[in-house]
């Protein structure tokens, strides 16, 4: 789920051609997973398993048409854009900034406007230089004291002062958001992964000896191991039978409780698309391509996992 969080970070917007849905709607969609997972006729489970995989095309299809009428609004507007996007304190980038080498001026107004936001006029570097180093002791004991007057009247340093705390308050809030989501769906692939390796143990441990058994009576079957072999495939089936039956229940338990995360997240998700919007773009609210991409995609995770709620019902003899 963090992989997901930090794919989208990146806002961009468009002017779509496309039928927009909410997270909520495509929420509603959504299949219930089945209360009984095993012992399901093929054709069931089949069209079952194919609502899901539609919807998940769907939800992949609007996410492709976003992106591509995102680029395109993007590099249309690309100057609009940039002349809206407000500056972040130092040390708190994020993703969307302006990335590759930059020219000669370009580093030094970044320089600037650092030294800036840090109370320095860009004439300090030179006049440190030159200083011993008592005289750099004494300038660093007034440089507190003295920097806001020493730059009352530098414009570019009173708008980034300005801009600054309320910068670095969404920042912190983006973060806290992260953290609160990522705290919420933590644990979960873990949990996943432990059910694998339970359930590879329990039909190890049930299966295996009676597979074992039936492999032993070798290619050809003689007229007088027929009834054996049948007692035989009839005891895998139900052991495969009682496997499913302990497993699906728990597999069903997690999915509910991925669910109810991800429905929990889903405001966050949107408080995250509004923040995004106004530290790299300056505006006040996600365009629309952008609103709601972050929740479309954490419920495509849970539907990935939803086509699999059959995996434990192996009925082939």
């Amino acid at each position: 789920m963090k992989h997901v969080i930090f794919a989208l970070m990146f806002l961009s917007v468009a002017a779509f051609s496309y039928a927009r849905t909410s997270p909520e709607a495509y929420l509603a969609q959504i299949p219930a997973a089945p209360n009984i997972c095993c012992g399901i006729k093929e054709a069931e489970k089949s069209s079952y398993k194919k609502s899901v995989h539609d919807l998940d095309k769907k939800m992949e299809k609007e996410i492709r048409e976003r992106k591509k009428d995102t680029k395109a609004y993007m590099d249309a507007n690309k100057d609009a854009l940039a002349s809206r996007m407000i500056t972040l304190p130092e040390g708190m980038e994020t993703k969307g900034r302006k990335s590759g080498k930059m020219t000669k001026e370009e580093k030094k107004a970044m320089a600037e406007q650092m030294m800036r936001e840090y109370g320095m006029s860009p004439e300090d570097p030179k006049k440190l230089k030159s200083m011993s180093k008592e005289e750099r002791i004494a300038w660093t004991k007034n440089y507190g004291a003295n920097a806001d007057k020493k730059l009352q009247d530098d414009q570019k340093y009173q708008e980034a002062k300005k801009q600054a705390k309320p910068n670095y308050d969404l920042l912190v809030e983006q973060q806290a958001l992260i953290k609160k989501i990522e705290d919420r769906m933590s644990g979960f692939e873990k949990k996943f992964d432990t059910l694998s390796q339970n359930a590879e143990a329990l039909e190890n441990k049930e299966l295996g000896p009676i597979r074992k058994k039936i492999a032993s009576y070798g290619e050809i079957i003689s007229k007088e191991q027929e009834a054996p072999l049948k007692q035989d495939l009839m005891e895998l089936q139900a052991a495969r039978k009682r496997c499913c039956e302990k497993l699906s229940p728990h597999y069903r338990t997690l999915l509910n409780e991925y669910l109810s995360s991800i429905k929990a997240s889903l405001p966050d998700y949107k408080k995250l698309e509004v923040i995004i919007a106004k530290t790299q773009l300056g505006l006040d609210k996600p365009i629309d391509a952008e609103d709601g991409h972050m929740g479309i995609a954490a419920l495509r995770d849970y539907l990935s996992r939803l086509e699999k709620v059959f995996q434990y019902d192996h009925q082939e003899q």
